[in-house]
């Protein structure tokens, strides 16, 4: 392995994989996506020749970064080395999340077997869940490619505040529209109003974290409700920062609801109507979840998990991996 490239999705993602691979002594080049093209398609396809160009011309060998065709493209025809950086827990292999989903369902039910059709194919694909590893073997990757290298993201992040202040309830969002589950999107919207309307009458203040792919106008929904509200995007080791242990967060299935849970905040995962496959995940993975339906109060004390999902970061299991390939 000469040459690693990074090829990732969010600054999140970005951050993260730096810090492994500075863990465990690999250096390592960023490729730096551009727009190419307002057409959503024509910009795919001039992105990922942008990349493969990239490869080529920098004698990348391996590429470090998020379930992507580009990566899987390097991968497959170009014969790159990919590791495969999960970083959100996949709680439901059987439910489509994408068009690289709905293909590769398609693909099984027509018996078609080709590794492209498999959004996941990868050299090695990194976990930080049992709840994703999981996931990986149903969907059809070998146990000798996943490693369980733990939750990057929890090490360094500040420890919550506990400070004199009301406590607040956080709502974190899922980014359903774009996930191609408009009933699940709709659904979410009445849960936000349903609870503004508790945190109003408590006098509570209510935040709505977004998740970075969810475009819904929360002010155009909320609007002739009480405008005691507040809409975050902050960078997630920012926004965590400014919250106090005494808040409470609420979310349907959330990798950073998950990861306010390992930091002992009080966490309410809920049941959505539109989202069966949800509520299967918690009952399979212990997790207590109740019906939005009946949150009545947030002054009486949350239900808690039972465990912890994530594992403790390990970058070393890796580093024998990389050794090996």
């Amino acid at each position: 392995m000469k040459n690693i490239c990074i090829s990732t999705e969010t600054k999140e993602e970005l951050k993260e994989i730096e810090k492994i691979l500075s863990d465990i002594s690999a250096p390592y080049q960023i490729y730096q996506k551009t727009k190419k093209s307002k057409n959503r398609t024509l910009n795919k396809i001039l992105e990922t020749l942008s990349f493969i160009k990239f490869l080529h011309q920098q004698g990348i060998d391996t590429v470090f970064g998020a379930p992507t065709l580009r990566n899987r493209i390097a991968h497959i025809f170009f014969k790159k080395k990919y590791i495969n950086y999960l970083r959100a827990l996949h709680p439901a292999p059987e439910l489509a999340t994408s068009l690289s989903d709905q293909i590769y369902f398609l693909g099984k039910k027509f018996k078609l077997e080709s590794r492209l059709l498999n959004p996941y194919e990868a050299t090695l694909c990194l976990t930080n869940s049992y709840i994703t590893e999981s996931f990986l073997k149903e969907r059809d990757i070998d146990k000798n490619r996943i490693v369980n290298i733990g939750a990057v993201f929890l090490e360094g992040t500040p420890f919550l505040k506990n400070d004199d202040s009301k406590p607040r309830v956080v709502f974190i969002t899922q980014a359903y529209a774009e996930h191609k589950h408009p009933d699940a999107d709709k659904e979410q919207q009445e849960v936000i109003r349903h609870i503004l309307k508790i945190t109003k009458k408590e006098d509570l203040k209510l935040i709505i974290r977004k998740h970075p792919r969810d475009n819904t106008d929360y002010d155009e929904v909320l609007k002739d409700l009480s405008e005691d509200y507040k809409i975050n995007t902050d960078f997630p080791d920012v926004f965590i920062s400014t919250l106090s242990i005494k808040d409470i967060a609420i979310s349907p299935f959330s990798t950073m609801a998950f990861e306010l849970q390992s930091r002992d905040l009080r966490t309410i995962f809920i049941n959505m109507h539109s989202m069966p496959s949800y509520d299967s995940a918690f009952k399979k993975n212990g997790i207590i979840s109740t019906d939005w339906k009946k949150i009545e109060s947030f002054s009486l004390p949350p239900l808690y998990i039972q465990n912890k999902v994530f594992s403790r970061y390990n970058p070393s299991q890796l580093a024998s991996k990389l050794k090996s390939l």
